[in-house]
Protein backbone atom coordinates (compact mmCIF):
# COMPACT_ATOMS: atom_id res chain seq x y z
CA UNK A 1 0.00 0.00 0.00
CA UNK A 2 2.86 2.35 0.82
CA UNK A 3 4.17 1.91 -2.70
CA UNK A 4 0.97 3.45 -4.04
CA UNK A 5 1.27 6.64 -1.97
CA UNK A 6 3.69 8.41 -4.38
CA UNK A 7 1.46 7.62 -7.34
CA UNK A 8 -1.65 8.80 -5.49
CA UNK A 9 0.05 12.05 -4.53
CA UNK A 10 1.25 12.57 -8.11
CA UNK A 11 -2.24 11.91 -9.45
CA UNK A 12 -3.74 14.39 -6.97
CA UNK A 13 -1.16 17.02 -7.93
CA UNK A 14 -1.83 16.61 -11.64
CA UNK A 15 -5.58 16.81 -11.05
CA UNK A 16 -5.14 20.02 -9.07
CA UNK A 17 -2.99 21.58 -11.80
CA UNK A 18 -5.49 20.61 -14.48
CA UNK A 19 -8.47 22.00 -12.57
CA UNK A 20 -6.65 25.20 -11.65
CA UNK A 21 -5.52 25.70 -15.22
CA UNK A 22 -9.05 25.14 -16.52
CA UNK A 23 -10.50 27.61 -14.03
CA UNK A 24 -7.83 30.17 -14.94
CA UNK A 25 -8.57 29.84 -18.64
CA UNK A 26 -12.29 30.30 -18.06
CA UNK A 27 -11.81 33.48 -16.05
CA UNK A 28 -9.74 35.16 -18.76
CA UNK A 29 -12.51 35.59 -21.31
CA UNK A 30 -12.53 38.04 -24.15
CA UNK A 31 -16.29 38.48 -24.36
CA UNK A 32 -15.96 41.70 -22.35
CA UNK A 33 -13.89 43.24 -25.14
CA UNK A 34 -15.66 45.22 -27.82
CA UNK A 35 -15.35 47.98 -30.35
CA UNK A 36 -12.27 50.09 -29.71
CA UNK A 37 -10.46 47.27 -27.91
CA UNK A 38 -7.82 45.06 -29.50
CA UNK A 39 -5.73 41.96 -28.91
CA UNK A 40 -2.01 41.55 -29.41
CA UNK A 41 -0.89 38.22 -30.88
CA UNK A 42 2.71 37.11 -30.37
CA UNK A 43 4.21 33.89 -31.70
CA UNK A 44 7.22 33.22 -29.50
CA UNK A 45 10.11 32.88 -30.25
CA UNK A 46 9.27 33.59 -33.89
CA UNK A 47 9.40 37.38 -33.51
CA UNK A 48 9.32 37.81 -37.29
CA UNK A 49 6.05 35.95 -37.83
CA UNK A 50 3.61 37.72 -40.15
CA UNK A 51 0.89 37.04 -37.57
CA UNK A 52 2.57 39.05 -34.81
CA UNK A 53 0.77 42.31 -34.24
CA UNK A 54 -2.20 44.21 -32.88
CA UNK A 55 -5.71 43.38 -34.07
CA UNK A 56 -8.54 45.86 -33.36
CA UNK A 57 -11.96 44.43 -32.49
CA UNK A 58 -15.07 45.75 -34.23
CA UNK A 59 -18.52 46.19 -32.70
CA UNK A 60 -19.45 42.58 -33.53
CA UNK A 61 -16.41 41.04 -31.86
CA UNK A 62 -14.48 40.41 -35.07
CA UNK A 63 -10.79 40.78 -35.83
CA UNK A 64 -9.22 40.62 -39.29
CA UNK A 65 -6.51 37.96 -39.50
CA UNK A 66 -4.04 37.45 -42.35
CA UNK A 67 -5.18 34.79 -44.84
CA UNK A 68 -8.41 34.17 -42.88
CA UNK A 69 -10.00 37.59 -42.95
CA UNK A 70 -12.77 38.48 -40.50
CA UNK A 71 -12.86 36.15 -37.49
CA UNK A 72 -15.21 36.36 -34.51
CA UNK A 73 -13.58 35.90 -31.09
CA UNK A 74 -16.33 37.29 -28.87
CA UNK A 75 -17.25 33.88 -27.41
CA UNK A 76 -13.69 32.58 -27.00
CA UNK A 77 -11.40 32.53 -24.01
CA UNK A 78 -7.63 32.75 -24.30
CA UNK A 79 -7.08 28.99 -24.60
CA UNK A 80 -9.68 28.71 -27.36
CA UNK A 81 -8.11 31.55 -29.34
CA UNK A 82 -4.66 29.98 -28.98
CA UNK A 83 -5.98 26.60 -30.11
CA UNK A 84 -7.79 28.16 -33.04
CA UNK A 85 -4.67 30.01 -34.21
CA UNK A 86 -2.45 26.95 -33.87
CA UNK A 87 -4.89 24.90 -35.94
CA UNK A 88 -5.63 27.56 -38.55
CA UNK A 89 -1.97 28.41 -39.19
CA UNK A 90 -0.36 25.02 -38.63
CA UNK A 91 1.27 25.14 -42.07
CA UNK A 92 2.71 28.64 -41.54
CA UNK A 93 3.99 28.37 -37.95
CA UNK A 94 7.42 27.08 -37.06
CA UNK A 95 6.80 27.39 -33.31
CA UNK A 96 3.22 26.78 -32.09
CA UNK A 97 3.71 28.97 -29.02
CA UNK A 98 1.10 31.74 -29.04
CA UNK A 99 0.61 34.52 -26.50
CA UNK A 100 -2.57 36.62 -26.45
CA UNK A 101 -2.91 39.97 -24.71
CA UNK A 102 -6.08 42.10 -24.51
CA UNK A 103 -5.67 45.84 -25.10
CA UNK A 104 -7.80 48.93 -24.50
CA UNK A 105 -7.46 52.25 -26.32
CA UNK A 106 -6.98 55.41 -24.25
CA UNK A 107 -6.60 58.97 -25.58
CA UNK A 108 -4.13 61.40 -23.99
CA UNK A 109 -5.14 64.91 -25.01
CA UNK A 110 -3.68 68.35 -24.38
CA UNK A 111 -0.45 69.04 -22.58
CA UNK A 112 1.35 65.71 -22.92
CA UNK A 113 4.77 65.35 -24.50
CA UNK A 114 3.37 62.74 -26.92
CA UNK A 115 -0.43 63.17 -27.05
CA UNK A 116 -2.51 60.71 -29.03
CA UNK A 117 -4.36 57.39 -28.91
CA UNK A 118 -2.61 54.41 -27.34
CA UNK A 119 -3.49 50.72 -27.07
CA UNK A 120 -2.61 49.71 -23.52
CA UNK A 121 -2.57 46.58 -21.41
CA UNK A 122 -5.53 46.92 -19.00
CA UNK A 123 -3.32 45.31 -16.37
CA UNK A 124 -0.83 48.18 -16.58
CA UNK A 125 -0.81 50.86 -13.91
CA UNK A 126 -2.11 54.37 -14.54
CA UNK A 127 1.42 55.63 -13.96
CA UNK A 128 2.75 53.41 -16.76
CA UNK A 129 -0.09 54.51 -19.04
CA UNK A 130 0.68 58.21 -18.51
CA UNK A 131 4.35 57.45 -19.14
CA UNK A 132 3.44 56.00 -22.53
CA UNK A 133 2.33 59.49 -23.60
CA UNK A 134 5.56 61.00 -22.27
CA UNK A 135 3.94 62.50 -19.18
CA UNK A 136 2.49 66.01 -18.82
CA UNK A 137 4.42 69.00 -20.12
CA UNK A 138 3.61 71.07 -17.04
CA UNK A 139 5.38 70.36 -13.77
CA UNK A 140 2.04 70.31 -11.95
CA UNK A 141 0.31 68.38 -14.75
CA UNK A 142 -0.06 65.15 -12.77
CA UNK A 143 -2.33 66.95 -10.32
CA UNK A 144 -4.42 68.60 -13.05
CA UNK A 145 -5.32 65.59 -15.21
CA UNK A 146 -8.98 64.74 -15.66
CA UNK A 147 -10.62 61.54 -16.85
CA UNK A 148 -13.50 61.79 -19.32
CA UNK A 149 -15.82 59.35 -21.08
CA UNK A 150 -18.23 60.44 -23.83
CA UNK A 151 -17.89 64.07 -22.75
CA UNK A 152 -18.61 63.30 -19.08
CA UNK A 153 -15.97 64.00 -16.45
CA UNK A 154 -15.45 60.87 -14.36
CA UNK A 155 -12.66 62.21 -12.18
CA UNK A 156 -10.56 65.33 -11.75
CA UNK A 157 -8.42 63.74 -9.04
CA UNK A 158 -6.24 61.05 -10.60
CA UNK A 159 -3.48 61.47 -8.03
CA UNK A 160 -4.73 58.64 -5.78
CA UNK A 161 -4.88 56.30 -8.77
CA UNK A 162 -1.30 57.15 -9.66
CA UNK A 163 -0.06 56.66 -6.12
CA UNK A 164 -1.91 53.39 -5.52
CA UNK A 165 -0.36 51.61 -8.49
CA UNK A 166 -3.73 50.04 -9.32
CA UNK A 167 -4.28 48.78 -12.85
CA UNK A 168 -6.37 50.52 -15.48
CA UNK A 169 -8.83 47.63 -15.24
CA UNK A 170 -9.22 48.02 -11.48
CA UNK A 171 -9.70 51.77 -11.82
CA UNK A 172 -12.47 51.21 -14.38
CA UNK A 173 -10.85 52.50 -17.57
CA UNK A 174 -12.40 51.43 -20.88
CA UNK A 175 -11.63 51.94 -24.55
CA UNK A 176 -12.54 55.43 -25.71
CA UNK A 177 -11.75 57.06 -22.37
CA UNK A 178 -9.76 60.27 -22.45
CA UNK A 179 -7.21 61.80 -20.09
CA UNK A 180 -6.93 65.57 -20.45
CA UNK A 181 -4.49 68.12 -19.09
CA UNK A 182 -4.13 71.77 -20.08
CA UNK A 183 -0.89 72.63 -21.83
CA UNK A 184 -0.22 75.75 -19.75
CA UNK A 185 -1.91 77.78 -17.00
CA UNK A 186 -4.69 80.12 -18.02
CA UNK A 187 -3.27 83.60 -18.42
CA UNK A 188 -4.69 86.57 -16.56
CA UNK A 189 -5.26 89.92 -18.28
CA UNK A 190 -1.88 91.37 -17.28
CA UNK A 191 -0.09 88.16 -18.30
CA UNK A 192 -1.78 88.29 -21.69
CA UNK A 193 -0.73 91.93 -22.10
CA UNK A 194 2.88 91.14 -21.17
CA UNK A 195 3.22 88.11 -23.45
CA UNK A 196 1.14 89.12 -26.47
CA UNK A 197 0.48 92.88 -26.55
CA UNK A 198 3.61 94.39 -25.03
CA UNK A 199 6.09 92.81 -27.50
CA UNK A 200 4.09 94.24 -30.41
CA UNK A 201 3.96 97.69 -28.84
CA UNK A 202 7.67 97.57 -28.12
CA UNK A 203 8.41 96.72 -31.75
CA UNK A 204 6.10 99.49 -32.97
CA UNK A 205 7.67 102.12 -30.70
CA UNK A 206 11.18 101.02 -31.71
CA UNK A 207 10.25 101.25 -35.39
CA UNK A 208 8.74 104.73 -34.98
CA UNK A 209 11.75 105.93 -32.98
CA UNK A 210 14.15 104.68 -35.64
CA UNK A 211 12.07 106.29 -38.39
CA UNK A 212 11.97 109.67 -36.62
CA UNK A 213 15.70 109.52 -35.95
CA UNK A 214 16.44 108.80 -39.61
CA UNK A 215 14.12 111.59 -40.72
CA UNK A 216 15.75 114.29 -38.59
CA UNK A 217 19.22 113.01 -39.45
CA UNK A 218 18.38 113.35 -43.13
CA UNK A 219 16.96 116.87 -42.61
CA UNK A 220 20.05 117.91 -40.67
CA UNK A 221 22.57 116.87 -43.34
CA UNK A 222 20.57 117.69 -46.47
CA UNK A 223 18.71 120.87 -45.57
Amino acid sequence: MKLLYPFIRLLALLSFIFLADSAWAQTIRFDSLGQGDAIRIIFYPDSGSFLNGRYPIDNEGNIVLPLLGKTNISAMDEREIVGFLNKAFVDQLRYPNVQIQPLIRIAFIGGFHQPGFYYLDPGASLWAAVGTAGGPVREDGLHLMRWERHGEILSEQLGPGLESGRSLRDLGFKSGDQIWVTARPRQQGWDTFNTKVLPGLTFLVSTLTASVTLYFTYRYFYR
